[in-house]
């Protein structure tokens, strides 16, 4: 599983980061990853963990990169992880 430090990457944001920011870092990161705009081999999985990362983030907005340790935390990135992969198989226009 991804660390928190690691979504705050992929969406290119500092730890700490508002709803606000961190909603309008996917939607620009998702037009350049989307599977369907992106043709690199790795688009899927990139978008994959682009969207876990705003499913997790936005859900748990106080987050930080010392939480990882949670008991609720793999829960929580599964079930993200589970819409993220939804979401990769839609086609962009629908998305």
């Amino acid at each position: 599983m991804p660390s928190i430090s690691d979504y705050y990457r992929v969406l290119e944001l500092k730890p700490g980061a508002t709803v606000i920011q961190i909603k309008a870092a996917y939607r620009k990161r998702a037009k350049e990853l989307h599977p369907d705009r992106n043709k690199s081999a790795t688009a899927h999985q990139d978008f994959i963990l682009l969207t876990e990362a705003y499913e997790y983030l936005s859900s748990n907005p106080d987050a930080t990169v010392t939480s990882h340790t949670s008991t609720q935390q793999p829960s929580y990135q599964q079930q993200a992880r589970q819409r993220a992969t939804a979401y990769a198989n839609m086609q962009y226009s629908d998305f």
